[in-house]
């Protein structure tokens, strides 16, 4: 029986940037049959956490790729920062190759570039006050980027279309050694620490609540979601998911615009996992 349901958010559970009824309703469901829920994401910790209150959802919120992990009252249950000097290493990266890039802490974006259409989707309102976001935005000088560094983790690198800058990226961060690569989304390059992927932090979430491998259900698209998908006990790809994450996935649902997630969840309720 399924105890833990996982969601990624973006291109999975949200649906013009917020989770919509038709989703809400399916995530009550799981809460009034007392199921746990997590929000697995690339995003910072402050995103997941604001989303679930706007949606009236207890929900573990898990970071920056697993990077941090946190219980539905925020309490912090494991984080784990790049070196400071692998931080460093990584922003020079993003300089050397003048590509757009930021990074996390629990609650801040950090980059040197103003550029608000790279972190629209953080956008809390939009006000005659000006923009309100999800988190705090840090925009920093390029020698004074080095004063964040310390409270990395994860950056994230925006090569677009460019394919020869993209594997370029990955080459050299993997060449660091010490570092997790991943992709969130098309010419979307991350780096964690070592050893860290969304499965690191969803278990941690399952030994918290004393929940077994086999008892979880995890929903993603992309290439940063195939860890998780392809342990837990059940895994579920979106149809609008990469070909890599359908193979690694127990069950392919709808599209994230068509309300997949709320399908998967109906769908493995009729089946009697739940």
């Amino acid at each position: 029986m399924l105890k833990l349901f996982a969601f990624d958010l973006d291109q999975t559970l949200l649906v013009h940037g917020s989770i919509r009824e038709k989703n809400r309703e399916a995530l009550r469901a799981l809460q009034a049959e007392g199921k746990t829920i997590a929000f697995v994401t690339g995003r910072v910790l402050r995103s997941p956490q604001f989303l679930a209150a706007q949606a009236g959802i207890t929900a573990y919120c898990v970071g920056s790729n697993g990077s941090v992990t946190a219980t539905p009252n925020g309490h912090v249950l494991s984080e784990h920062k790049l070196d400071p000097q692998t931080a460093v290493k990584l922003i020079q990266i993003g300089l050397r190759h003048r590509v757009y890039f930021h990074f996390y802490s629990q609650d801040t974006l950090f980059s040197p570039y103003f550029y608000p259409e790279r972190y629209e989707h953080l956008l809390a309102a939009d006000t005659s006050y000006g923009m309100r976001m999800q988190c705090n935005i840090h925009i920093q000088k390029h020698n004074d980027l080095e004063k964040g560094a310390d409270q990395m983790l994860k950056i994230q690198y925006s090569a677009g279309e460019d394919l020869e800058l993209q594997n370029a990226l990955m080459r050299e961060i993997r060449a660091i050694g010490t570092v997790a690569v991943t992709m969130s989304g098309k010419g979307l390059v991350e780096a964690m620490a070592q050893g860290v992927d969304k499965w690191h932090g969803l278990k941690v979430v399952a030994d918290h609540c004393g929940i077994q491998q086999e008892e979880i259900c995890a929903m993603g698209d992309y290439l940063n979601d195939c860890g998780m998908i392809s342990h837990a006990g059940v895994g579920v790809a979106m149809g609008n998911a990469l070909s890599e994450v359908k193979e690694a996935a127990d069950m392919v649902t709808g599209p994230f615009d068509a309300y997949g997630a709320a399908e998967a969840v109906w769908r493995l309720k009729e089946e009697g996992r739940w």
